[in-house]
């Protein structure tokens, strides 16, 4: 459970930090980015708890069996759009430094 618990805690952290970095977003704009990205984590935690403590009580293991649903279809997502996404020429120039 630590083990899972920290890779969670890593991704949280590190795709607010995809959401925030200067190439990417506006720098007048980057701490309400960071906020909304904050709070709709929030609620989704409230809401993930609320319902699978709700499944819980019907079926037991029910909650993780739903997280586990849910990181499925967050790497299904994640590397359907990493298979779009990477062919293109500007995401190429934003992950390869410039060669001069």
């Amino acid at each position: 459970m630590l083990i899972a618990g920290l890779s969670q805690i890593g991704a949280i952290v590190s795709s607010l930090s995809l959401c925030t970095r200067g190439s990417e977003a506006n720098t007048s704009i980057r701490g309400s980015i960071a906020g909304f990205y904050s709070l709709s984590g929030g609620l989704g935690i409230l809401l993930l708890t609320k319902a699978g403590g709700a499944l819980s009580d019907s079926f037991h293991g029910a909650g993780f069996l739903m997280m586990a649903g849910f990181n499925i279809v967050y790497l299904c997502s994640s590397l359907l759009l990493h298979r779009t996404v990477v062919g293109t020429d500007e995401r190429r120039t934003l992950l390869q430094p410039d060669e001069e």
